[in-house]
């Protein structure tokens, strides 16, 4: 889902605020020669109503490329590393703009350097932030955060919520777009914890993040969901991988539910190299661990590590209320206590869940070798394994049969909408036609675009 239509009376002022750490003008926000230099003035003229230059009208941010600071402290007190960068409803925040443009589509050009919001704060004292950013449980899906690095939040704090979310805290349902969270820590949750809400995450990739307790446990470090309303929680074409966690969920856990809360639901997403801590024989969930349904469409899981021999490298899915399912996936080298040599290698299902795989890869494949299903164990042939790259191989496709089993090989009708309209993992085309076999869409996150 974009937002690109929703805030389209801000490009005039009043209700665009500019901010520029390099600007030497006026420090209004009324324009990039005027930009305030500390994003946080932006944030208290969009939503404290206390600020001398509160506008009520105020409705986008755009932020120029460098690197921006949760408090301006020196040195800092407990109190300085409770402030983030606090989102606010009906207020999108847009950075990766270079500091001329006049529009927002102008931005956000490949050699445009990032724009960084960081927990490192201090100057006389370094310190930490214990998040990066927050989202209350009064945001709302009209509040955007969208083209940032969110890097080096370190909730490791000993009361309320000061341990949780270490990149972002979210108790609401922000759209968070072209987010790269990377470098976070947190007892659990080292990149994201949901607390509540129904957030979005478009084009965001969830990258060395850690959980770690202190007491040798700490799930979730890219991501944590401990709860959520109702429906799902929408992941689109998102990136997790090499995140590390000292217990369960190497890159995302899910909490127990009790059957009555949201649903994640991975659309064209990667996992790679996410780590449930391997060293420790009774982790699980490399990539993820569940307690709750979950929904996987045209998702690759490769590479990732959970401690437990057969307890899921890839996935671990348990509990009365787990009944997932996926779709056009593919589950291949996943580790559970440093073998891959059986299907609960891959994905381990218990405590009572059931889980349904439809026209998947999934290695050493056994009980979901269901019938009408049509599931395989075949190696899918990525073009460079060792290095990471998932797409798979073309060879032999074009007029003949592929050698790789995914491709072309996923169903077509599970992969519409938001699967197909916007492309793959990369924004590349979809249902390229390479062998004729009646379908197009190749297993997996990524679509191979030639024979």
């Amino acid at each position: 889902m974009s937002m690109l239509g929703v805030f389209v009376l801000c490009v005039v002022s009043p209700g665009l605020i500019h901010v520029d750490k390099d600007a030497t003008g006026g420090e209004d926000g009324s324009s990039w020669a005027n930009a305030y230099v500390d994003l946080q003035d932006a944030f208290s003229q969009a939503g404290d109503d206390t600020f001398p230059d509160y506008d009520p009208a105020a409705c986008e941010v755009w932020v120029a490329d460098g690197t921006y600071k949760t408090s301006p402290c020196s040195t800092c007190s407990d109190g300085d590393k409770q402030q983030s960068f606090a989102l606010i409803d009906g207020v999108g925040i847009y950075g990766k703009f270079v500091g001329n443009e006049t529009a927002r589509s102008q931005r956000g050009a490949a050699t445009t350097p990032e724009t960084i919001l960081t927990g490192l704060i201090g100057v006389a004292s370094p310190s930490t932030a214990y998040h990066v950013v927050t989202a209350g449980s009064g945001v709302t899906s009209t509040a955007a955060l969208d083209g940032f690095t969110i890097k080096k939040g370190k909730a490791n704090g000993s009361s309320g919520d000061l341990d949780k979310g270490g990149g972002i805290l979210i108790e609401g349902s922000p759209h968070l777009e072209g987010l790269s969270i990377k470098e976070n820590y947190a007892k659990n949750g080292g990149g994201v914890y949901i607390k509540s809400g129904n957030p979005t995450f478009t084009d965001c990739a969830f990258i060395d993040n850690d959980a770690d307790n202190g007491s040798g446990g700490g799930s979730g470090a890219g991501v944590y969901v401990a709860s959520g309303g109702s429906g799902s929680l929408a992941f689109l074409r998102c990136n997790f991988n090499n995140n590390a966690s000292l217990d369960h969920g190497g890159g995302v856990y899910v909490a127990s539910s009790g059957g009555t809360e949201a649903e994640p639901h991975f659309t064209n997403c990667l996992f790679y190299r996410n780590d449930a801590d391997k060293e420790d024989n009774s982790t699980r969930g490399g990539a993820i661990y569940t307690n709750r349904k979950m929904i996987l469409l045209n998702c690759t899981l490769a590479k990732n590590w959970a401690g437990e021999n057969n307890g899921g490298g890839g996935i671990y899915n348990t509990g009365d209320d787990a009944d997932s399912i996926l779709r056009n996936c593919i589950l291949w080298r996943n580790e559970g206590g440093g073998t891959h040599n059986g299907e609960a290698d891959q994905i381990a299902i218990a405590g009572g869940a059931d889980v349904d795989a439809f026209e998947s890869c999934i290695e050493d494949l056994d009980t979901l070798d269901e019938s009408g299903h049509n599931n395989t164990p075949d190696n899918p042939l990525f073009q460079n394994f060792d290095s990471d790259n998932y797409v798979l191989k073309s060879d032999n496709c074009g007029g003949g049969t592929c050698d790789s089993s995914a491709v072309d090989d996923g169903e077509d009708d599970y992969c519409d909408d938001e699967c197909d309209e916007d492309g793959d993992l990369n924004k590349a085309t979809r249902k390229i036609d390479l062998e004729p076999n009646g379908e197009q869409v190749d297993m997996g996150a990524l679509e191979t675009q030639s024979g």
